[in-house]
């Protein structure tokens, strides 16, 4: 007598053969190069699988969808995660957990037919033929029809769609369903405009595109230069603090939860006005599930429009205290995957919400930075291989502020990397605090003012940067009081320098 075991995956499978009396076993590895088609069936939603999709025109993943739990009843009904979304009534309220445009819920049938509701509701027929129709959705009067079904190939690997095209009242919509047997809705149209959904790929599976994870966030390599931007302010203690800070990886190592670095850095800036730098080595580490939001694993785990407490960030009409976020996931400019809670650099874009109302699903916007009832943590960017690259933190008129101004890697230089020669010199401009201006309106519209309190600097000069750096205005004059235009300037924060002799005094100034 024998028995035999099979342990299966899509991508191979184990066979134990066990024979008597010799109890030995047997190891068949059979691979296959495509998925378990006929276990599929054209399911519209796969199992145990995080299916990622992306908004026709977006340049990364803007949608993510799972099941989260299963009901059997007389209908079983499988349920989706839910997000934040705008409200349809009033573009400054969000609603927390909302479905995505596979609604909340997905109800099975039977015979391939699957009813998606919650709060709008269709229906697709799985196993429907070329010319079938059926009501898509009998309250719009919405009409589905299997258009055509083609033998194609989906993330490399062979399968068979089906193209359901919508009309109502005998006219094309132009919008369409396609349904892939191995890999469910592929393409779904969004009904609010012209776009679409597209499966761009299978989260966790190397198929297709993936969303960025703490394992790309903060993967460096040895030799890799990392320089930031960092100021701090404190009015009531009468500090500001002005650093460069640049470091080099010289040793990597890797644990199932953490990354370990050590670094060798220069550090370059003025603290309490006075100038001065200094070397160092250490250990820098990241950790996968280091709590930065109160419930959850680290951040950059995260999915699009997930909702999450923003850490150490607090709002005075809140009915809990706290301010919530969600997650944003991007590309920046090079192509490399970004995902961001809270604001941008320049808190232009970002969400931060607080709740009028305990148990409420309903989340009031924060308006950016002119919300001075908002204090803590604003926002906080990771990019691929880069780490973070954005953070900001305010409170009343105090501010903690650093982003990264360049890097290296494989020998190319990224931004701004400023010589060690350069950082290490002992030759810096004095700070006098016994000097003073004044910038004013704060945040300024299309005009600033610079008045100059006694005594009035003589051929003094000041330049404005955006926040990358880049050098947007100089102004060089005698006057002790000046008037210049910012009206071509964007909205958000911008640093600037004031240089007279050896004179020197730094600061932000806001465009609203």
């Amino acid at each position: 007598m024998s028995s035999a075991t099979f342990l299966t995956n899509p991508l191979f499978c184990i066979i134990f053969v066990e024979t008597s009396p010799m109890k030995k076993y047997y190891f068949v590895f059979l691979c296959f190069l495509t998925v378990n088609a006929s276990a599929q069936n054209w399911n519209p939603v796969l199992k145990d699988k995080i299916m990622n999709y992306k908004h026709s025109g977006a340049n990364a993943i803007t949608n993510t969808i799972w099941i989260t739990d299963t009901i059997i009843s007389f209908d079983t009904a499988i349920i989706f995660n839910k997000v934040v979304l705008q409200s349809h009534d009033n573009p400054d309220y969000f609603i927390k957990n909302s479905g995505q445009f596979l609604q909340k819920t997905m109800f099975i049938k039977g015979d391939g037919v699957f009813k998606f509701a919650n709060p709008w509701s269709f229906v697709i027929k799985s196993k429907a033929k070329i010319g079938d129709t059926w009501f898509f959705n009998s309250d719009d009067g919405l009409i589905a029809t299997v258009d055509t079904i083609i033998e194609t190939e989906t993330f490399n690997i062979s399968d068979s769609v089906k193209t359901i095209k919508l009309e109502k009242n005998g006219v094309s919509l132009e919008k369409f369903i396609k349904l892939s047997k191995n890999f469910g809705i592929i393409e779904f149209p969004d009904f609010s405009d012209t776009g679409k959904y597209v499966l761009s790929g299978l989260q966790n599976d190397t198929l297709g595109e993936q969303i960025a994870d703490f394992w790309d966030f903060y993967d460096f390599n040895i030799d890799d230069v990392f320089q930031y931007y960092h100021y701090s302010r404190d009015p009531s203690m009468g500090e500001e603090e002005t650093k460069i800070e640049k470091y080099t990886i010289i040793s990597k190592e890797v644990d199932d939860s953490s990354f370990h670095y050590v670094v060798e850095g220069i550090k370059k800036g003025s603290v309490f006005n006075y100038f001065n730098h200094e070397t160092y080595t250490y250990v820098l580490t990241f950790v996968r599930n280091q709590n930065y939001n109160y419930n959850a694993f680290h951040f950059s785990n995260r999915y699009p429009n997930e909702f999450l407490r923003m850490p150490d960030c607090y709002h005075n009409e809140s009915a809990d205290g706290h301010v919530y976020t969600t997650i944003t996931v991007g590309k920046n400019s090079r192509d490399l995957r970004t995902k961001r809670m809270g604001l941008t650099m320049n808190q232009e874009n970002g969400k931060l919400f607080y709740f009028e109302k305990l148990g409420s699903d309903s989340l009031v916007r924060i308006h950016t930075q002119y919300e001075w009832d908002t204090y803590g943590l604003h926002g906080i960017t990771a990019t691929e291989s880069l780490g973070v690259t954005h953070y900001r933190y305010e409170w009343w008129e105090g501010e903690n502020i650093y982003y990264l101004q360049g890097y290296v890697k494989d020998g190319d230089t990224v931004g701004k990397i400023t010589d060690d020669d350069i950082l290490l010199s002992t030759k810096y401009p004095e700070k006098h605090p016994d000097k003073s201006y004044r910038i004013f309106p704060v945040p300024a519209g299309d005009m600033f003012y610079i008045k100059w309190e006694n005594p009035l600097m003589i051929n003094w000069e000041f330049r404005l940067f955006s926040i990358d750096g880049k050098q947007v205005m100089v102004y060089k004059g005698n006057q002790k009081k000046v008037n210049l235009n910012c009206s071509y300037l964007s909205p958000g924060i911008y640093f600037y320098k004031i240089i007279s002799g050896n004179y020197f005094s730094s600061g932000k100034l806001i465009k609203k």
